[in-house]
């Protein structure tokens, strides 16, 4: 079988980037363009992600000269001269650089090779009539880590972790819980986060953080939000063992958390709202299959993967509540169980453009907010519109499966 060299047109899309590489798997890839720093930057995230993948494509760059189409005519040609199968890329790239090919096209056809990627319908489009370009028929996929990765950015941490920590295990047991949690905050979305807050606080003046146990004493100052021991949901809570030991004495209420996971759960506003997209994009299946390839709940974002401790230059950082995966389309979820503001907004844009430029759907789940501020859900909406956001709302009247049923709308 003959070496493939596949040759991109570098873009500020890094998806688009990478696209032929991981719909080909070439045995070379050369990028050109005329920015070479940032050439040379692209295609050092580009060998970290290939060898993350375990693929062994040699990467290489070439700077061109935009306003010289001779110039641009001979790194071309050259390129031909010295590779054997030469596929091109326009999923991306300057116009000019796409002007020179065409005349290369013209003088070398039977050794130029071209093809189009739709990353959105994931779509492998020959553009020359040849149908031997390599592609399996695969729609390759990206992880929410290598996904920032190629834009420059890195992720710190996710779900439950602290640094250094490892994200929610999902399993059977943590799955159920979830489910049965949410269940119990769409009951009455108000009364949960309620009920959360106290717990947060009384896991603030009552417990260590490296334990399960929670000792409050009943002087505490702590000023919780009405009697949240002696509440039903309190009680469901201790019914499935959620909460589990609870003891009550003249001086203090003592209990436990099932475990970690749980007690991340029950002492985080607005936590089990983005397990609960979690679970529902999780649980999505195509032709047996899941639909979204990775989903990461809690996610912080380093914008340029180097992390600054020596106080000299400031770290940005955001916090996107959920990531998931479709393919190569990234979607960024903002999930609101509560009060909200339209600063979410901007921060979901600008993160989405960050790491997803062109192509990151962008949605707000909401609960019940609409229904209890209309006319501050009115505008919300005109601004979300303003930025290409999708909201999702009235999400507590959906089930886990229905919710699922709806992020995968999204994607099509």
């Amino acid at each position: 079988m003959r070496n493939m060299t596949l040759v991109e047109f570098y873009d500020d899309k890094a998806l688009e980037n990478i696209s032929g590489t991981l719909y080909l798997k070439p045995d070379k890839v050369i990028y050109l363009g005329s920015r070479g720093n940032k050439l040379k930057r692209f295609t050092g995230y580009c060998r970290e992600v290939l060898k993350d993948l375990g693929l062994k494509t040699e990467v290489e760059y070439r700077t061109i000269n935009p306003n010289s189409l001779d110039f641009m005519i001979n790194v071309l040609s050259d390129i031909l001269r010295e590779n054997e199968v030469c596929e091109f890329n326009l999923t991306g790239g300057e116009e000019t650089v796409l002007v020179a090919l065409g005349i290369v096209y013209e003088r070398f056809p039977n050794r130029v090779q071209i093809h189009k990627i739709n990353l959105n319908t994931g779509m492998f489009l020959d553009m020359d009539g040849d149908n031997s370009h390599g592609w399996d028929g695969t729609v390759p996929g990206l992880s929410v880590e290598n996904l920032v990765r190629i834009y420059g950015g890195s992720v710190i941490h996710s779900g439950s972790a602290q640094p250094g920590s490892e994200d929610f295990v999902w399993d059977q047991k943590f799955c159920k819980a979830v489910r049965d949690m949410w269940n119990l905050c769409r009951g009455d979305c108000g009364r949960w986060n309620i009920q959360i807050a106290n717990l947060e606080l009384a896991q603030k003046y009552g417990g260590q953080e490296n334990s399960l146990q929670v000792n409050l004493r009943k002087d505490s100052e702590v000023r919780f939000d009405g009697d949240f021991i002696h509440q039903p949901l309190f009680g469901k809570l201790c019914e499935r063992g959620y909460i589990q030991n609870f003891t009550e004495t003249d001086t203090a209420y003592r209990y436990a958390f099932r475990d970690e996971q749980i007690k991340q759960c029950l002492t985080k506003a607005g936590m089990i709202l983005e397990l609960a997209v979690c679970l529902a994009a999780k649980s999505v299946k195509e032709d047996g299959k899941p639909f979204f390839q990775d989903v990461k709940s809690g996610v912080y974002l380093d914008w340029d993967s180097a992390l600054h401790d020596t106080g000299e230059r400031v770290e940005t950082v955001n916090e996107i509540d959920v990531i998931m995966m479709h393919n190569l389309i990234p979607v960024f979820a903002s999930c609101k169980n509560g009060n909200m503001s339209v600063d979410e907004l901007y921060k979901l844009k600008v993160v989405a453009e960050r790491f997803g430029l062109g192509y990151a759907r962008k949605i707000l789940v909401l609960t019940d907010y609409a229904g209890r501020h209309q006319q501050n859900f009115a505008y919300i909406r005109e601004r979300a519109e303003d930025m290409n956001i999708m909201i999702l709302r009235d999400v507590h009247q959906l089930s886990i499966q229905k919710l699922g049923m709806e992020l995968k709308k999204i994607c099509q």
